[in-house]
Formats: C-alpha cells, structure tokens, sequence
C-alpha cells in the first residue's frame, strides 16, 4: 500500500502484477479497495496485467473529504481523474463496481488512454422512461444513511451478498468510510448535477463489459437492458448464477476468467 496526495487529500493505492495493460479497480458507496482482494491474489492476472486499486476519499484508509462536494459524482471523478494524471496511467482497462461504474462515465471525457470498461452492478443515469436505476428495495435507503446500526449493516450484508462469510469484510469497511458520504451523496446529487451518461455511453468507441450477478437484488436489470450501449463486449450482458451485487467475490474463479478474457482482446 502507498498514499498520494490530491487535493490535499491522501489517498490509499496499491499496484501490483506485471504487464504493459493495466487495470484499474474503484469500490463503490461505503466499500474499499480491500473488495478487490480476490483480484489481487489471482496469479493468472498478475502475471499479464499490472493492477491498480484506490480507496476514495472517506472511505477505506484514504483521507476523508475537506470539502463535502468530494462526495458527489463530480467531486469522485475529479479525485480519480487527478489520480490518473499524476500516477501517469495509460494503456487502462477501467473496472467500476456500482457507484464507481457510475464515476468512471462521468470522468471517462478527461481520461486518455483507456482500452475498456468493465461495468459491475453499475448502470448509467439518464434514462427518462424506462423506469429507475435501482429497484425498490427496503434496505436502499440505508446506503444513504449516516450512521448505521448492526442490524443495517446485517441487512445490508444479506441483501448484497449470498453467503455470510463475506459479512465481515463488509462490515469492517462500512464502520471505516465515513458516514458523512452517505449523508451527503443524495442531496449532493440535486445539487452537483451529474452527466447525462447516456449520451456519454452512445459516444464512447471502446469496448465495455456488463457483468452483473444473476441474484442482484438491487440494480434494475430491466432498466439496465434499455441501455443503448455501444460497442457491448461479446455482443451481451454477462449474469454470474448464484452471485448478488459483488460476483467477484462471491465467484472470483468464474470473474476473473471473464476479466482476463476481456482484458486480454
């Protein structure tokens, strides 16, 4: 692990692997770098590709926001854009899980040199008719909440997970992010307006994988389908069976296959 510095925050990231592509892996709301573990332990992948992860600023070992406007899509794809440009990355494969799929199309116009994007319950915003990103899920509201009891946490564990021996990896990070991003993101949203990322995605030429779990009770797959995506890798939307929100790591045998796959074309 190291730190840099951007925007007077310091920021955590860890590179590790051999290989002229890279991949870059940002966590979403109230997760960490640590989710990516089963990447970063994975000898095929780290004998063809370089890896790169971070923790977003307030959450993991990275600095809380100074500014409360950090915790928008704008403030989040500024930091990671930064990041970008001073640790010199190119020749990039970028891997967004949820939100971060979210802040990779809102910062992709300002990056140079990427090859691809892997989406992982992600779906971009923008849409007027086809019905809500997300579904209508009793536990959504807590992503947007402050501060959070144990029996949140427990729910939001069985909500994204399928097995419960992942309860303590989520756990942990949500006890270390700070609440105030979950606080703040919504009305940052109403404020801070993002990019219509439809038309980002119409415009982009590089080719994106979808990979979503079969099981994800959270994102809107029909939603998700209605998207006019470009240059859509193997022509299809990949469903991981038996997986919820986070199929790289409740599956990292069938994910990283897939993301060596993608990585290597």
């Amino acid at each position: 692990m190291a730190y840099i510095e951007i925007e007077n925050l310091k920021i955590n990231y860890e590179r590790k692997g051999t290989g002229d592509t890279k991949i870059i892996f940002l966590h979403g709301n109230s997760c960490s770098l640590r989710y990516f573990d089963k990447q970063f332990e994975d000898k095929k992948l780290l004998n063809s590709f370089e890896l790169i992860r971070f923790d977003l600023p307030g959450h993991g070992l990275s600095d809380k926001a100074i500014d409360l406007d950090t915790y928008s899509l704008s403030g989040l794809a500024h930091i990671f854009t930064e990041l970008y440009k001073k640790l010199k990355l190119d020749n990039a494969i970028l891997f967004g899980n949820s939100l971060s799929g979210n802040v990779i199309l809102e910062a992709i116009e300002d990056l140079q040199g990427v090859k691809g994007i892997v989406l992982v319950g992600s779906a971009p915003f923008g849409l007027p008719t086809t019905g809500e990103v997300f579904l209508p899920h009793p536990v959504l509201p807590l992503f947007f909440k402050g501060q959070l009891t144990d029996d949140e946490i427990k729910s939001i564990s069985d909500t994204v997970f399928n097995y419960s021996e992942s309860f303590d990896l989520l756990n942990s990070e949500i006890k270390k992010a700070d609440p105030k991003f979950r606080e703040i993101f919504l009305p940052n949203s109403e404020k801070i307006i993002p990019k219509n990322q439809i038309e980002v995605i119409k415009n982009i030429q590089i080719p994106i994988a979808v990979i979503n779990g079969e099981d994800d009770e959270i994102l809107n797959f029909d939603y998700l389908k209605a998207v006019p995506f470009n240059n859509l890798w193997e022509n299809k939307m990949i469903f991981i069976p038996d997986t919820k929100h986070f199929p790289f790591i409740e599956k990292p045998d069938v994910f990283n296959q897939l993301l060596f796959d993608f990585c290597s074309q």
